[in-house]
């Protein structure tokens, strides 16, 4: 891994490499490890991808507030960060 890191993709990458079992994210419904979460936000960008979009492309996306749309905006180029998540441990 590099020792720079250019994105935030790029900070959650380290982190399931070094701490891939540590909760990255909690809610009231649900935790996701670092590893758990990287894995989300690839699978929804190899789906955007096998839709035709790639880098450069705009997603516009409407869901409630949760991990899952918050692993959605990553591979999309987005940064907003749903509201009433925590990050690190419970």
């Amino acid at each position: 891994m590099k020792d720079q890191i250019d994105s935030l993709y790029g900070l959650f990458a380290q982190r399931a490499e070094t701490q891939a079992d540590d909760p990255a994210f909690f809610s009231p419904e649900s935790t996701f490890s670092y590893a758990e979460f990287l894995h989300l936000v690839d699978e929804i960008a190899a789906g955007l991808h096998q839709q035709g979009l790639g880098n450069g492309d705009r997603v516009a996306t409407i869901a409630k507030n949760s991990i899952s749309h918050f692993a959605g905006q990553h591979p999309s180029g987005g940064n907003r960060l749903p509201g009433k998540l925590a990050f690190g441990q419970q």
